[in-house]
């Protein structure tokens, strides 16, 4: 039920975004990212991992105000290490958990200083895997346990420079990573991007 919730939640938005465009400036680009991914919650102890996303963004601007639209489209890598051990076993692992994954964010610039144009934004997203890694021969889980979608709440804070853009956000997941696990994703992102036009 949450699932149908956020698909139809993420789907109106997109529908909002049709609607707005037609009177709005859009401009794309592209995006690489360092993730920082950990998991919260849940009945083992882990540390986090590094990983990376990639994707592609449309920067929808409402005209005569400092708010814009941005939605967003990333292959993005999430995850852990088992620092405890899982089903008994005491050695550490890997786990990878890799996304397309579609953001709806609403952005907010915060004035201009020369070509310096700081903003704030925050939103949701939701993800469908696409691929389990435990890095492991024998994991000690199986990786197809892991939930085929994943979807949270964005928040970050960043500055363009010219056509180049460099921000800092945090994803909070709000599903379950796998069943009755009570973890969930959580990934700090550091971002780098350039609009194409």
């Amino acid at each position: 039920m949450k699932k149908l919730i956020y698909a139809s939640i993420l789907c109106l938005g997109l529908l909002l975004i049709g609607q707005t465009a037609a009177s709005a400036q859009v401009n794309l680009g592209l995006r690489g990212s360092v993730n920082i991914a950990h998991i919260s919650g849940g009945r083992i102890s882990t540390e986090s991992i590094t990983a990376y996303a990639v994707g592609a963004y449309a920067s929808i601007r409402i005209p005569n105000t400092p708010i814009g639209i941005q939605p967003e489209i990333l292959y993005t890598q999430k995850g852990f290490q088992s620092t405890s051990g899982i089903d008994g076993q005491q050695e550490d692992t890997s786990f990878r958990l890799d996304y397309i994954e579609i953001p709806l964010l609403a952005k907010i610039k915060l004035g201009s200083y020369g070509k310096l144009v700081p903003y704030i934004y925050g939103g949701t997203y939701l993800g469908l895997k696409i691929n389990a890694d435990s890095g492991d021969s024998n994991p000690g889980i199986e990786i197809e346990k892991f939930n085929s979608t994943d979807y949270g709440y964005t928040l970050g804070a960043g500055f363009d420079i010219g056509r180049f853009n460099i921000d800092a956000r945090y994803e909070g997941g709000l599903a379950e990573i796998a069943e009755n696990s009570n973890a969930k994703n959580g990934v700090i992102t550091l971002s780098a991007g350039f609009e194409l036009f």
